[in-house]
Protein backbone atom coordinates (compact mmCIF):
# COMPACT_ATOMS: atom_id res chain seq x y z
CA UNK A 1 0.00 0.00 0.00
CA UNK A 2 2.72 2.19 0.41
CA UNK A 3 4.09 1.65 -2.92
CA UNK A 4 0.78 2.41 -4.14
CA UNK A 5 0.57 5.58 -2.28
CA UNK A 6 4.05 6.86 -3.83
CA UNK A 7 3.11 6.09 -7.40
CA UNK A 8 -0.67 7.89 -6.79
CA UNK A 9 1.02 10.51 -5.01
CA UNK A 10 3.56 11.28 -8.04
CA UNK A 11 6.12 10.62 -5.22
CA UNK A 12 8.00 7.85 -7.65
CA UNK A 13 7.18 5.90 -11.14
CA UNK A 14 6.48 2.29 -11.06
CA UNK A 15 9.66 1.10 -12.89
CA UNK A 16 11.72 2.92 -9.97
CA UNK A 17 10.12 0.65 -6.52
CA UNK A 18 10.27 -2.60 -5.61
CA UNK A 19 8.22 -3.25 -2.33
CA UNK A 20 10.48 -5.19 0.20
CA UNK A 21 8.33 -6.52 3.18
CA UNK A 22 9.57 -5.83 6.58
CA UNK A 23 11.57 -8.83 8.09
CA UNK A 24 10.18 -10.61 11.71
CA UNK A 25 12.04 -12.70 13.58
CA UNK A 26 8.92 -15.19 14.26
CA UNK A 27 10.69 -17.29 17.12
CA UNK A 28 11.14 -14.28 19.27
CA UNK A 29 7.38 -13.71 19.75
CA UNK A 30 6.40 -17.53 19.77
CA UNK A 31 5.35 -18.75 22.96
CA UNK A 32 4.22 -21.87 24.68
CA UNK A 33 0.16 -22.24 25.74
CA UNK A 34 1.47 -23.86 28.60
CA UNK A 35 4.16 -21.57 29.65
CA UNK A 36 3.63 -19.02 32.80
CA UNK A 37 3.97 -15.51 31.99
CA UNK A 38 5.92 -13.55 34.64
CA UNK A 39 5.44 -10.32 32.62
CA UNK A 40 1.71 -10.61 34.03
CA UNK A 41 3.48 -10.49 37.75
CA UNK A 42 6.02 -8.05 36.65
CA UNK A 43 3.16 -5.68 35.58
CA UNK A 44 0.97 -7.07 38.69
CA UNK A 45 -1.80 -7.73 36.14
CA UNK A 46 -4.49 -9.72 38.25
CA UNK A 47 -5.20 -13.43 36.96
CA UNK A 48 -8.66 -12.90 35.65
CA UNK A 49 -7.70 -9.65 33.43
CA UNK A 50 -9.03 -9.36 29.95
CA UNK A 51 -5.48 -7.80 28.83
CA UNK A 52 -6.14 -5.62 25.51
CA UNK A 53 -2.72 -4.79 24.14
CA UNK A 54 -1.60 -1.77 21.69
CA UNK A 55 1.89 -1.29 20.30
CA UNK A 56 3.27 1.61 18.57
CA UNK A 57 3.72 5.06 18.21
CA UNK A 58 0.95 7.51 20.31
CA UNK A 59 0.63 9.94 17.63
CA UNK A 60 -3.06 10.46 16.13
CA UNK A 61 -2.35 8.92 12.91
CA UNK A 62 -2.00 5.60 14.74
CA UNK A 63 -5.90 6.27 16.02
CA UNK A 64 -5.33 5.37 19.94
CA UNK A 65 -7.75 7.80 21.38
CA UNK A 66 -10.21 5.61 19.10
CA UNK A 67 -9.34 2.63 21.06
CA UNK A 68 -9.54 4.25 24.89
CA UNK A 69 -12.38 5.33 23.36
CA UNK A 70 -13.68 1.99 22.66
CA UNK A 71 -11.81 1.02 26.19
CA UNK A 72 -14.91 2.50 27.64
CA UNK A 73 -17.67 0.28 26.34
CA UNK A 74 -15.41 -2.54 26.94
CA UNK A 75 -14.98 -2.03 30.30
CA UNK A 76 -18.74 -1.32 30.86
CA UNK A 77 -19.06 -4.94 29.68
CA UNK A 78 -15.72 -6.64 31.14
CA UNK A 79 -14.98 -4.85 34.41
CA UNK A 80 -11.73 -6.96 34.59
CA UNK A 81 -10.54 -5.30 31.24
CA UNK A 82 -7.21 -4.08 30.84
CA UNK A 83 -5.33 -1.69 27.83
CA UNK A 84 -1.70 -1.85 27.85
CA UNK A 85 -0.07 0.79 25.30
CA UNK A 86 3.26 -0.08 24.63
CA UNK A 87 4.73 3.21 23.03
CA UNK A 88 5.34 6.45 23.20
CA UNK A 89 4.36 9.79 21.58
CA UNK A 90 6.30 11.82 19.39
CA UNK A 91 9.44 14.69 20.92
CA UNK A 92 7.10 16.89 22.29
CA UNK A 93 4.47 14.17 23.71
CA UNK A 94 1.75 16.13 22.94
CA UNK A 95 -0.75 12.69 22.07
CA UNK A 96 0.24 10.89 24.99
CA UNK A 97 -0.62 14.19 26.90
CA UNK A 98 -3.97 14.47 25.84
CA UNK A 99 -4.17 9.98 25.93
CA UNK A 100 -3.30 10.31 29.60
CA UNK A 101 -5.92 13.33 29.96
CA UNK A 102 -8.95 10.98 28.26
CA UNK A 103 -8.16 8.41 30.13
CA UNK A 104 -8.81 10.30 33.42
CA UNK A 105 -11.88 12.43 31.83
CA UNK A 106 -13.61 8.75 30.53
CA UNK A 107 -12.38 7.10 34.26
CA UNK A 108 -10.57 4.33 33.13
CA UNK A 109 -7.14 5.35 34.85
CA UNK A 110 -7.56 1.54 36.85
CA UNK A 111 -8.21 0.16 33.23
CA UNK A 112 -5.29 1.68 31.00
CA UNK A 113 -1.83 1.69 31.98
CA UNK A 114 0.66 3.24 29.67
CA UNK A 115 3.77 1.34 29.58
CA UNK A 116 6.07 3.60 27.13
CA UNK A 117 8.69 2.57 25.11
CA UNK A 118 10.11 -1.35 25.96
CA UNK A 119 12.97 -3.06 24.40
CA UNK A 120 11.14 -6.10 25.52
CA UNK A 121 7.99 -6.02 23.73
CA UNK A 122 8.36 -9.71 22.24
CA UNK A 123 7.53 -10.34 26.16
CA UNK A 124 5.46 -7.79 26.85
CA UNK A 125 3.18 -9.41 24.16
CA UNK A 126 3.03 -12.31 26.40
CA UNK A 127 0.37 -10.75 28.65
CA UNK A 128 -1.86 -9.54 25.92
CA UNK A 129 -4.99 -11.70 25.65
CA UNK A 130 -6.07 -9.99 22.32
CA UNK A 131 -3.81 -7.14 19.80
CA UNK A 132 -5.48 -4.19 18.28
CA UNK A 133 -4.09 -1.95 15.72
CA UNK A 134 -6.54 1.10 15.68
CA UNK A 135 -4.86 2.95 13.09
CA UNK A 136 -5.98 5.37 10.55
CA UNK A 137 -3.40 4.64 7.99
CA UNK A 138 -0.96 1.87 8.01
CA UNK A 139 1.09 0.74 5.63
CA UNK A 140 1.09 -3.48 6.27
CA UNK A 141 1.25 -3.23 10.21
CA UNK A 142 4.64 -5.34 10.94
CA UNK A 143 3.64 -4.97 14.93
CA UNK A 144 0.44 -7.41 13.14
CA UNK A 145 3.13 -10.05 12.32
CA UNK A 146 4.68 -9.89 15.51
CA UNK A 147 1.33 -10.61 17.29
CA UNK A 148 0.13 -12.86 14.99
CA UNK A 149 3.53 -14.36 15.55
CA UNK A 150 2.44 -14.89 19.39
CA UNK A 151 -0.70 -16.26 18.67
CA UNK A 152 -2.76 -13.51 19.77
CA UNK A 153 -6.32 -12.47 18.11
CA UNK A 154 -6.43 -9.67 16.42
CA UNK A 155 -8.53 -6.67 15.71
CA UNK A 156 -7.39 -3.80 13.80
CA UNK A 157 -8.86 -1.11 10.94
CA UNK A 158 -9.56 -1.50 7.41
CA UNK A 159 -7.14 0.63 5.96
CA UNK A 160 -3.74 0.57 3.70
CA UNK A 161 -1.91 -3.01 4.13
CA UNK A 162 -3.30 -4.61 6.81
CA UNK A 163 -6.26 -6.26 5.64
CA UNK A 164 -3.53 -8.00 3.49
CA UNK A 165 -2.43 -9.67 6.52
CA UNK A 166 -5.66 -9.64 8.03
CA UNK A 167 -8.59 -11.57 6.88
CA UNK A 168 -11.53 -10.67 7.99
CA UNK A 169 -13.42 -13.26 10.30
CA UNK A 170 -10.61 -15.95 8.98
CA UNK A 171 -7.69 -14.86 11.40
CA UNK A 172 -9.18 -11.57 13.02
CA UNK A 173 -11.55 -8.72 12.58
CA UNK A 174 -11.05 -5.57 10.43
CA UNK A 175 -13.17 -3.00 11.09
CA UNK A 176 -13.75 0.92 9.50
CA UNK A 177 -11.13 3.49 11.11
CA UNK A 178 -11.74 6.00 13.78
CA UNK A 179 -15.06 4.21 14.81
CA UNK A 180 -14.51 3.45 18.72
CA UNK A 181 -18.07 1.70 18.55
CA UNK A 182 -16.95 -1.29 16.06
CA UNK A 183 -13.82 -1.37 17.73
Amino acid sequence: EVGNDYLNLGVAKSNNISVIHSGVDLNCFKRSKTESNPGRNELAIPPDSLVVGYVGWLIPIKGVTHLVNAMAEVVQRQPNSLLLLVGKGDEKGEEEIKLKEQVENLGLADNVRFLGWRPDVNEIMGCFDIFVLPSLNEGIGRVLVEAMSAGLPIVASRVGGIPVLVKHGKNGLLVPPANAGAL
